[in-house]
């Protein structure tokens, strides 16, 4: 498994024809075929991908907002597209944004390159001192930075009539949430986590709130 399909992982949503023959679009790159705007909104895909695999610095935040735009972002919109949900595009741009800054930071400590220069020189790093706990920061910024976009977009997920959609699009929420609460403080390295029965079962009587 590459770094990009790693952090480019598609959410966990119901089973769709449509959806399956985009992803395999995607990860095959034979894009051409797709009908438009489909077909733009893969090109993004397959151009953060490339970004990502090519194992190239970050320069700095702005660029890595836009490949999570560019790469995660896009597969959102193609969710949202696929199953119309025009409403609920932008709720679910947000969601694979915020899910894309989490696994980054996940994967960072072991791909160092991914973290942004500019972020690393305010924060007075080195090459030399990229490593946990002097990253502790940066992990911060990055697991903030993906609250903030959940929260801001936190009302729009009212705005998807697809139910099963707006169930699994709820988990994925709930996990990110966990994942984030889980993290703060500690080396996220490998780190994995899923929704126990007893996180579902909160979910089910409780519903999601702000991270």
């Amino acid at each position: 498994m590459s770094l990009a399909d790693t952090l480019l992982e598609f959410p966990v949503i119901p089973a769709d024809p449509a959806i399956e023959a985009f992803k395999a679009a995607v990860l095959s790159g034979a894009i051409d075929d797709l009908p438009a705007p489909l077909g733009g909104l893969a090109g993004r895909i397959v151009q953060a991908r490339q970004k990502i695999d090519s194992g190239g610095p970050i320069a700095n935040v702005s660029d890595l907002f836009t490949i999570a735009q560019f790469g995660a972002g896009s597969i959102g919109a193609a969710i949202a597209l696929i199953l119309d949900e025009p409403e609920g595009a932008q709720f679910c741009e947000a969601v694979c944004i915020a899910r894309y800054l989490v696994a980054t930071s996940i994967a960072a400590e072991d791909a160092p390159q991914l973290f942004p220069r500019d972020l690393c020189k305010r924060l007075s790093l080195t090459t030399e001192s990229i490593e946990w706990p002097t990253t502790k920061q940066l992990h911060e910024e990055m697991q903030q930075r993906a609250t903030d976009v959940l929260d801001r977009q936190l009302l729009g997920l009212g705005e998807i009539q697809h139910n099963d959609l707006k169930k699994a699009m709820t988990l994925e929420i709930a996990l990110l949430q966990k994942k984030i609460r889980y993290l703060q403080g500690r080396n996220p390295s490998g780190v994995k986590l899923g929704l126990t029965w007893f996180d579902r079962l909160r979910i089910r009587l409780r519903g999601i709130g702000k991270t």
